[in-house]
């Protein structure tokens, strides 16, 4: 893939990103609202301290998130090796494995191909906050299975490609650096 068609997808993503979480707060604030306007005494007085401080905190980040409104959403994993494309078939995305029927033994060998060298998470997270966005999602273990961090409960993950960085802690890092 060149360059221009890198940025081209990145621009696309982030643009996704922005149309789906430019709105204004609509359905996610509106939902806890009408279900506490809806409870009877009953049910308000049945709810544990912990339930209720749960629903507390989640109502907070939800307020966080809708007040953030831009942020970058990563999807990266072993699937960006075939980029899409397997024998004379493009158009697949990160489902490749399913949808070109990669049989696995095939598929595993993409861990030996995962050497990400320019990975630099101080500079994902510069230009993230250079264009304003307020937050990182990232896949860190997607449908195949594979980890972008050193998991204890398995050897499919980035420890075991010749990278050998947890690239979670890395980025993780550079955010509390960067704020």
């Amino acid at each position: 893939m060149t360059c221009t068609n890198r940025l081209t997808v990145l621009v696309l993503a982030l643009l996704v990103v922005l149309t789906t979480t430019g709105t204004t707060g609509g359905g996610y604030a509106s939902r806890s609202e009408s279900n506490s306007e809806s409870s009877s005494e009953s049910n308000s007085e049945s709810r544990s301290d912990l339930g209720s401080a749960a629903q507390t905190d989640r109502d907070e980040r939800m307020a966080w998130w809708r007040e953030a409104r831009f942020g970058l959403f990563i999807h990266w994993g072993l699937y960006a090796i075939p980029a899409g494309q397997w024998g004379e078939e493009t158009g697949h995305a990160e489902w490749i494995r399913t949808t070109a029927e990669i049989p696995l033994e095939q598929y595993d060998r993409f861990v030996d191909q995962f050497n990400p060298v320019r990975f630099d998470a101080d500079a994902w997270v510069r230009m993230a906050k250079r264009a304003g966005m307020k937050y990182i999602v990232i896949t860190s273990k997607h449908h195949d299975g594979f980890c972008l961090f050193d998991s204890e409960h398995t050897d499919f993950d980035i420890m075991s490609t010749p990278f050998k960085r947890d690239i979670m802690e890395e980025l993780s890092e550079a955010c509390r650096r960067h704020g």
